[in-house]
């Protein structure tokens, strides 16, 4: 009987302490249910997004059928691109748009046009013409950068692009539209920058050993 009731004794015992295990287990369950409540409500209250910046604003390309402007890629009286060169170039939501808008203007790129004075070593300059669509795209091929590079594109603080280069010089004529577009495309380090300006007008300044191309040299330009 004795030991009978040391048996019983401690399987109350052991019951107890799963019991209380439980309840611990519960409390902790809940206690982190309200931390995760209460961070949400923190952001919720606070609305503030997350800081984009070139490791992350990838994660912030849209589908091109919510792009403002796929009518310049996708319908025939315009250029309709092939499928497989639509999907390389990646429009970017309103956030990330803003972003590479806000970063060109902090360093002051444009703070003279076509670039702030002194901010490259050089910079040459290209006009397009009626007829000369195959020198604009050998004069963008001369600007020496991979065809894989990613590049980015900026029109207006909520119009925004990531395109591999060879996509920029092959339809270079579909992400600018003369008379309506001041296009801004630069790498991720400043390194060099090309202004489409609205007159008809192509400039490029770099920072890397370039020399000019004399292609354009006997025309005259606004800059």
């Amino acid at each position: 009987m004795e030991e009978c009731y040391r048996f019983r004794n401690f399987d109350f015992g052991f019951k107890k302490i799963k019991f209380i295990k439980r309840q611990a287990l519960g409390l902790l369950f809940y206690y982190r249910y309200f931390l995760d409540l209460k961070s949400i409500f923190n952001l919720l209250e606070c609305n503030c997004p997350m800081k984009i910046d070139f490791n992350n604003i990838s994660e912030h390309v849209i589908s091109m059928d919510d792009f403002s402007m796929k009518w310049r890629f996708t319908e025939e009286k315009y250029d309709k691109l092939p499928e497989a060169h639509l999907n390389q170039i990646k429009p970017l939501d309103n956030n990330a748009a803003k972003f590479l808008w806000d970063y060109i203007d902090a360093t002051d790129l444009h703070g003279d046009v076509p670039f702030k004075k002194g901010f490259f070593r050089t910079i040459d300059k290209a006009k397009i013409l009626t007829d000369n669509k195959r020198d604009i795209k050998k004069w963008l091929y001369q600007r020496g950068i991979a065809f894989d590079q990613k590049v980015y594109l900026s029109w207006q603080p909520s119009i925004a692009m990531i395109v591999p280069w060879k996509m920029l010089i092959k339809y270079f004529d579909a992400f600018y539209y003369p008379c309506s577009d001041d296009l801004t495309v630069i790498d991720q380090n400043l390194n060099w920058a090309l202004l489409f300006y609205h007159e008809d007008e192509i400039y490029f300044g770099t920072n890397n050993d370039f020399v000019p191309s004399d292609t354009f040299a006997d025309l005259e330009f606004l800059w």
